[in-house]
């Protein structure tokens, strides 16, 4: 790990001008025994080679430095480096160290963490077992990869904002955790972009037909709200032609609201025919609002039945797991994006985010089919039972509406002609990205999913 003190010094610094930290910027390294330590200590001396003022704090006088510490806070322009414990299960908070990490925790301090938050565990533990005190860090330098802790719920909210240095230099199309977990960063989604023809720029002499045609089977009366926000998004992901396919009643606020796209009319209040041509088609997004008619069950059916790449959300979701006949019926190769609560409900229960996971991969490979599991770091899985993080996104997308947005953007992407799995990659890295910079122009509480959904690019 020789490029390991580089490769933090340039995340630290990415990270000071996210959060506006100025050269006046103090930072005490707090550094352990082990390799961790080491770490903190070689990004001390090249702090020090940058001109800032740097102190190290060793783990063995962690007694007299907080005796020295009493009382005070850190200034506004001091950052906090956790180096004491790295991965493993020396990893765990000594009793000796405890005081110590509580004063980190409660300092005020910006706390940046190397590798992993000191005192989190790689993996989570199983059933409710507690690891025991840990570091709360507002950012994480890891090394290679992030951790599997630190992108699920458990422990995740400790690690912050996650950078990530790369250790080797790699042509991969992701980047690589141990075993079957992958991370979608910056350069796992360039890599993506370039490796998928279907993504690339299209031919100067192409037409609007070549660039694929999605049909949106979504909405029903009174829930066209979740049909305009997947049309939308539909239409700036560089497909071609969108089609809606909507109830009659319902035609006008498409028309106004997305005047690009095309509308195909159901007669009634719900999804409960297809429409007459299907072969145009090159792909389907269904069910975000489309409601659990008993006539939409059979609607689905056929739908199902036509064999197009389709991706599969929300309502649509619901009535598989309420039809058995319906779940045995998912094309091979579509995407289906689940939040918890319909993976609860297609897959039973789970005691901790592994087995979520396991469930999560179990689906996928019965369906034969790319599961995204909705969350802060969703999770793409493949059916051979690979799960690949992503990277981007804020908390202000959790709110309604941010599924369809996710769900009708892939579906264009599957309509250009994109393998289900890089459509599901490269359609979930765009999605936080538009969350992103959404928040950047709004603010996280002001922001809403047609927000995002004009914010996609």
């Amino acid at each position: 790990m020789e490029n390991a003190g580089a490769g933090i010094l340039g995340c630290m610094l990415e990270i000071m001008s996210e959060h506006g930290f100025g050269r006046d910027v103090v930072f005490t390294v707090f550094a352990g025994e082990g390799g961790n330590g080491r770490d903190g200590r070689d990004l001390a001396a090249l702090l020090a080679v940058q001109g800032f003022e740097c102190r190290v704090v060793h783990a063995c006088d962690a007694g007299a430095y907080l005796s020295g510490q009493a009382g005070r806070k850190a200034l506004p322009c001091e950052i906090y480096v956790d180096a004491l414990l790295g991965t493993g299960l020396e990893g765990r908070i000594s009793d000796g160290l405890v005081p110590l990490v509580s004063h980190i925790n409660g300092s005020g301090a910006f706390v940046v963490s190397i590798d992993i938050p000191s005192g989190m565990p790689p993996e989570p533990l199983a059933g409710n077992e507690d690891f025991g005190c840990m570091v709360r860090a507002d950012a994480t330098v890891a090394l290679g990869f992030p951790k599997l802790s630190m992108l699920l719920p458990r422990y995740g909210d400790n690690a912050g904002r996650i950078a990530v240095v790369r250790m080797e230099p790699s042509e991969k199309f992701i980047s690589v955790l141990p075993g079957k977990y992958y991370y979608t960063d910056e350069a796992a989604y360039a890599a993506t972009v370039r490796d998928e023809p279907a993504l690339g720029r299209p031919r100067k002499f192409a037409h609007k037909g070549d660039n694929g045609h999605l049909l949106c089977v979504c909405g029903s009366t009174g829930m066209i709200g979740a049909a305009i926000l997947a049309v939308g998004s539909a239409l700036r992901s560089g497909c071609g032609l969108v089609t809606s396919r909507i109830p009659a009643s319902e035609r006008l606020a498409m028309y106004v609201s997305n005047p690009s796209a095309m509308v195909s009319c159901d007669s009634g209040d719900c999804f409960a025919a297809l429409p007459d041509d299907m072969s145009k088609y090159t792909a389907v997004c269904v069910g975000c609002g489309l409601g659990t008619d008993e006539s939409t069950v059979s609607a689905l059916l056929s739908l199902f039945a036509c064999g197009k790449p389709m991706v599969i959300d929300a309502d649509a979701l619901n009535l598989i797991s309420m039809h058995g006949h319906l779940r045995r019926a998912v094309p091979a190769g579509s995407i289906l994006t689940p939040h918890p609560g319909e993976l609860r409900r297609l897959t039973g229960g789970w005691s901790c985010e592994c087995e979520k996971l396991a469930k999560a991969a179990a689906l996928a490979s019965e369906l034969s089919s790319v599961v995204v599991l909705k969350g802060a770091h969703t999770a793409v899985v493949s059916p051979d039972g690979r799960i690949f993080f992503n990277s981007t996104g804020c908390p202000g997308m959790a709110k309604g509406g941010s599924g369809d947005v996710l769900a009708g953007y892939v579906g264009g992407l599957l309509a250009r002609g994109c393998a289900p799995l890089a459509a599901a990659i490269t359609g979930v890295y765009r999605h936080g990205l538009a969350g992103e910079k959404a928040e950047r122009q709004f603010g996280w509480e002001a922001m809403s999913s047609a927000d995002v959904m004009r914010c996609l690019q």
